[in-house]
């Protein structure tokens, strides 16, 4: 197996045993997150081959399961296996709320942290010694009342990734040992960790960040003796656990819902969706039939119930542990439930419902009901944060909801009675969302605009007015490339400009209605809750026993009215699935709406009709130095969009209905095929003509995301007779390793934390 290395240094002027200067010896204990055993090998890292001339070197250590960085730094802090510290997970979570909280939020979450043991921050105070803390794991909470006497926690949305930065925080560690005598300093950093997610272990990208680190490791050691400290501050230096490479040839999905026998309705709480790893609390009586299940089920799925975990891994004893406990193989992820049809995602309609208390809510309250949205499937915000990058979200729907406890890092939601049609808001929102890319490096961002769909409904789509909305549209598209021309975004930054859906006209000679009421054999005595008045599409859910009656009853009734049983209709809709979906559904055809007890429509136009239909269709344009130039293409479905966009930005889809090969050719390649892959694109200049042709368009929304060039490929690898032994011992250990542990799996971190 491979372990995270430790670069570790005692760093005095004096023997290694007991301390016996006159004056007492500080320790500075440093990680790096996520810098894997041999990553100094492929780079020169002079200051680190220093280190190991000045000191100590261990050949690798490896890290408590379960691999991510807030279990393993509190043991670096308490010296205990996961099991008996209790802090399992980067997440707080508790299974009786369902409560979950991401890395960031948990910092702050004291019981989460404060638990028993003690870290050597307070242990070292007790005794008569001061210590400090920056950045590290579990430095924003108390212990027993008790804090490190000099902390700084990093703030929210902190760029980890600044090596300026890292050299204030440098010399604001040696302030604390020399101007308030402090004895023991933690100090983290959050690289090359979160290189590592986005680009993976081997990459260009990583070798750059590995370094910085070297750069900073030095700068440690030369302003340690700046500040007269050089002869008595020892500097351990080591890392939270290792990386390794998940998309070759395409990720290995492992999605829990697809395996035969096993139902979340069996489940009372999880904690999935984060990578390799998970657990499951079953329902009362459910642990054996979900275990067996589970087991064996997929040949890379490793299924154990608490008790039975293997001893090495002391991931047993705490009782924050849930029953059931999986792990993935090397290059594997655990999903949950995951899809993008509307049937898969649950958000089926614009309006929560609830047919049971017969609530119905309007589009903007439903926008903060949070259960709607949180459903299981996890929006792009969600994947691409949990993979170490940054995301954002202006007016989409779905961003003032949390996902599994997550929502977007930076987001702004609309207010109530929102004027979306102000051209002046739209360039404030365009400004807003450059200043995220450009001061808060933000790697992707999802915008909408409310138009043309408003004037389209109440104009109609071929109406003067709506021509005169496209033009603004038109113009806000040119407003936004010269934006991020002036932030410097433009060799950067891909544009992908789209709609949610088409309109058509309503109202020819009189509007078209279909009332229901007016149906002979059908009564609404006989349903028990109906979604209709909303257009030309709608549900309903008869009352017990009346099914067949009010099936019957509608279907054939006008020849404008398509009315199907929820399990009969037709697969290319995609629509059958949710446990939302009523029993039976209706729409109507083009130019008509359905009503229930009598007219309440009165818009222009609509849309809601079948997909099918071309006035139905959106529209869809991209620029941006991952695009060909001058280059139209057929026509395809928006859920191909999804995985597009996450190989754009490098990350690894959860699990979806579309597909990349459906717009790989969109795509500019290196090396003549295979796609793009973020980090290895090339500048080019935007396409020249603007958007034209959206009189059909229902609104207009701007995913956009950014991509950082790298400026360098592959570095020469290290050519130091050191290495060769190296390696050849590595080679001896891990042989050894690898016939003792066969099953020890090496996590991979879905966040950048």
């Amino acid at each position: 197996m491979r372990a995270p290395v430790v670069l570790g240094l005692l760093w005095a002027s004096v023997a290694l045993a007991s301390p016996v200067s006159r004056q007492r010896q500080k320790l500075l204990l440093i990680s790096f997150d996520g810098f894997r055993w041999d990553y100094d090998r492929y780079v020169d890292t002079p200051n680190l081959d220093q280190m190991v001339k000045d000191g100590v070197k261990a050949q690798y250590v490896t890290p408590p399961y379960l691999t991510i960085t807030s279990p393993t730094h509190f043991t670096l802090l308490t010296g205990l296996y996961v099991e008996n510290h209790g802090v399992i997970h980067n997440m707080f979570f508790d299974p009786v709320t369902s409560q979950k909280l991401p890395y960031y939020q948990t910092q702050f979450k004291n019981e989460w942290w404060d638990n028993g043991p003690l870290p050597i921050w307070i242990t070292a105070q007790r005794q008569g010694l001061k210590a400090g803390s920056l950045h590290f794991p579990g430095t924003a909470s108390t212990y027993n009342g008790e804090s490190a006497s000099v902390r700084e926690v990093e703030p929210s949305m902190y760029n980890y990734k600044n090596e300026t930065a890292w050299r204030e925080n440098t010399d604001k560690v040696m302030s604390w040992f020399k101007d308030q005598d402090l004895d023991f300093v933690s100090m983290y950093f959050g690289e090359p960790d979160g290189t590592g997610h986005r680009y993976g272990p081997n990459s260009p990208e990583v070798h750059e960040m590995v370094k910085q680190v070297d750069r900073t490791v030095g700068y440690i050691r030369q302003t340690a003796k700046n500040y007269g400290l050089e002869d008595r501050l020892n500097i351990i230096i080591t890392a939270d656990h290792g990386m390794t490479q998940v998309v070759q040839n395409g990720l290995q999905e492992i999605t829990l819902s697809k395996i035969p026998g096993f139902s979340f309705q069996d489940v009372s709480f999880y904690l999935l969706d984060y990578g390799p790893s998970g657990m499951i609390l079953p329902k009362p009586g459910m642990l054996e039939k979900v275990y067996n299940a589970l087991k064996g089920a997929n040949p890379h799925l490793h299924v154990y119930k608490k008790e039975e975990l293997p001893e090495r891994m002391h991931f047993t004893k705490s009782e924050r542990i849930l029953p059931i406990i999986l792990w993935a193989d090397p290059g594997y992820v655990i999903n949950s439930r995951i899809g993008l049809y509307v049937e898969n995602h649950g958000v089926i309609h614009n309006m929560f419902f609830d047919p049971v208390t017969s609530q119905k809510l309007p589009y903007y309250q439903t926008q903060f009901k949070n259960e709607w949205w949180d459903n299981g499937p996890l929006p792009i915000w969600i994947t691409a944060q949990r993979q170490g990058l940054k995301a954002g979200s202006l007016h989409f729907p779905g961003t003032a909801s949390t996902y599994n406890g997550e929502s977007a890092s930076v987001r702004e939601v609309e207010p109530s009675m929102y004027n979306y049609k102000n051209e002046t808001a739209w360039r404030e929102n365009t400004d807003k969302v450059m200043s995220w890319f450009k001061d808060q490096d933000l790697d992707f961002v999802s915008m909408y605009f409310g138009e043309p769909d408003g004037t389209g409904h109440r104009y109609g789509p071929n109406s003067p007015e709506v021509h005169e909305m496209v033009k603004q549209v038109d113009r806000t598209v040119g407003y936004i490339r010269q934006t991020a021309k002036n932030y410097g975004l433009e060799d950067r930054l891909n544009i992908i400009i789209t709609a949610d859906h088409g309109m058509t006209q309503v109202v020819q000679n009189g509007l078209q209605e279909i009332t229901l009421s007016k149906i002979p054999g059908f009564s609404f005595q006989d349903v028990s809750f109906y979604l209709l008045d909303y257009g030309p599409s709608g549900m309903i859910l008869p009352k017990p026993g009346m099914l067949e009656k009010v099936y019957n009853a509608l279907k054939g009734a006008n020849p404008h009215l398509h009315v199907y049983k929820k399990e009969e209709l037709p697969e290319r809709m995609h629509f059958t699935k949710s446990e939302r979906i009523l029993p039976i559904i209706l729409w109507a055809d083009p130019g008509y709406v359905i009503n229930s007890y009598f007219p309440v429509q009165f818009h222009k136009g609509e849309h809601g009709f079948d997909n099918a239909e071309m006035d139905m269709k959106a529209f869809f344009r991209a620029v941006g130095p991952a695009f060909h130039q001058n280059l139209e293409v057929g026509p395809f479905e928006t859920v191909n969009i999804y995985p597009l966009m996450c190989h754009i930005l490098g990350i690894t889809p959860e699990k979806n209905d579309g597909s990349l090969e459906v717009t790989r050719h969109m795509l500019r390649s290196e090396g003549g095929g295979g796609g793009l892959r973020a980090g290895q694109v090339r500048a080019v200049n935007y396409l020249n003509k603007a958007l034209v042709g959206l009189g059909a368009m229902g609104v207009f929304l701007v995913i956009v995301a950014i991509l950082f060039l790298a400026n360098r490929y592959l570095k020469k690898k290290k050519k130091r007779s050191q290495n060769r032994r190296d390696v050849r011992v590595e080679e001896e250990v891990k042989d050894e390793d690898e016939a003792k542990y066969s099953g020890d799996e090496r996590d991979d971190k879905q966040t950048a934390f």
